[in-house]
């Protein structure tokens, strides 16, 4: 099907992009549009607040695939050495999914003292501005729009070198890019954000200017209709006697 004449092919990332070249899919249907984009007009950077303890803040459906495990534990390492700070868990559960982590189970780690479940939160702008470290280790993505938010919002970001992920960190530069499945890794890159308020707002600005290039929810819908005109103006060919 990927290879019909008059098909077009578009993925988020470079990754899924190489994988469909490696399965024969012609070049000249492959297309990347990176991810839905950001309204960089709601999403604004805002100050890291000062006085209160960090704040790092996980915005994803609440699955197992997502890194949620992964993050709960990440904390625990952090809250046992001694570092002050709080954690978010933003977002809804996905009863359907088989990966899918219990409310049980969140409000058990709630009552624990390691996060705080928000749940569903139908506008995002207002969490990432009470939030200081965005963070998402997940297994694998098309294109986090909850990390490009957070850092249009000027946040830090800790993730995965994952497909998807990887596409909006650049490392050591607006974030840390971790292994997925491996908590310690993202404890000590959470724990250097959480303990230095410099390097936070640096990675944050530069965030900023990654998201303004590459993710304006404007670029995007630009690049969209230039693929929809694309198979406009094919369609519109008319047909030889081979076809």
């Amino acid at each position: 099907m990927l290879n019909l004449k008059n098909s077009l092919v578009i993925v988020q990332n470079a990754d899924d992009y190489q994988e469909l070249l490696s399965m024969n899919v012609k070049l000249e249907q492959l297309h990347v549009i990176q991810g839905s984009g950001v309204d960089l007009k709601r999403f604004v950077p805002q100050p890291d607040l000062m006085g209160i303890a960090p704040v790092v803040t996980m915005v994803s459906r609440m699955l197992r695939d997502k890194g949620v495990d992964e993050f709960v534990q990440a904390v625990n390492i952090l809250k046992r050495k001694g570092l002050n700070f709080q954690a978010y868990l933003v977002g809804p559960l996905d009863s359907g999914n088989p990966t899918v982590i219990s409310e049980l189970q969140l409000h058990v780690w709630e009552n624990q003292g390691l996060i705080k479940w928000l749940g569903y939160c139908p506008d995002l702008a207002p969490i990432w501005a009470q939030s200081h470290i965005g963070v998402l280790p997940s297994y694998r993505e098309g294109l986090p729009k909850s990390l490009l938010e957070a850092a249009a919002c000027a946040r830090p970001i800790v993730t995965t070198n994952v497909p998807g992920c990887r596409e909006v960190v650049i490392n050591n530069e607006n974030g840390f890019l971790v292994p997925a499945r491996d908590s310690g890794a993202l404890a000590r890159a959470m724990a250097v954000l959480i303990e230095n308020r410099a390097l936070r707002i640096q990675m944050g600005k530069k965030g900023r200017q990654l998201v303004e290039q590459k993710f304006s929810v404007e670029k995007v819908v630009r690049e969209t209709l230039s693929v929809y005109q694309h198979v406009f103006e094919f369609a519109q060919k008319p047909l030889d006697g081979n076809d």
